[in-house]
């Protein structure tokens, strides 16, 4: 079966009235919520030929935490170049930026592999108080 073209995935959708994406365990809770309603990222990478990462208005930036809880395992098994090429964002130019950096140190260090292996749920506490 071929792929479908694409898939446009706005994480406001997933983080409403939510202006900054931070925190590990919240990239993770986003992570959980955008799979129970699309599917596993990894059937949606076989499923699409791109996948568009939405990042918009009222969400003003992201940071490293949140983009690793989201989607540092998915860097990891890509590779950051294959990685790049599969999921594209779309979003202000300098949180842009910020997300080609986070590919890079998600590839180049070490501890953040570890994090993936010990970190598998979101905390209660984190996301009731963020998502309640």
């Amino acid at each position: 079966m071929p792929k479908s073209e694409e898939i446009k995935i706005n994480l406001s959708t997933f983080n409403p009235n939510l202006k900054s994406l931070v925190g590990f365990e919240n990239g993770q809770f986003c992570r959980k919520n955008i799979e129970s309603k699309l599917g596993t990222f990894v059937d949606l990478e076989k499923k699409y030929n791109k996948i568009f990462i939405i990042i918009d208005f009222p969400i003003k930036t992201i940071n490293m935490s949140f983009f690793a809880g989201l989607f540092g395992d998915r860097v990891l098994a890509l590779g950051e170049n294959a990685f790049r090429l599969q999921y594209v964002f779309n979003t202000r130019p300098y949180n842009n930026m910020l997300v080609e950096k986070y590919a890079k140190s998600i590839i180049f260090d070490k501890r953040l592999e570890d994090n993936f292996r010990w970190a598998q749920k979101p905390t209660r506490t984190t996301t009731q108080s963020l998502h309640s």
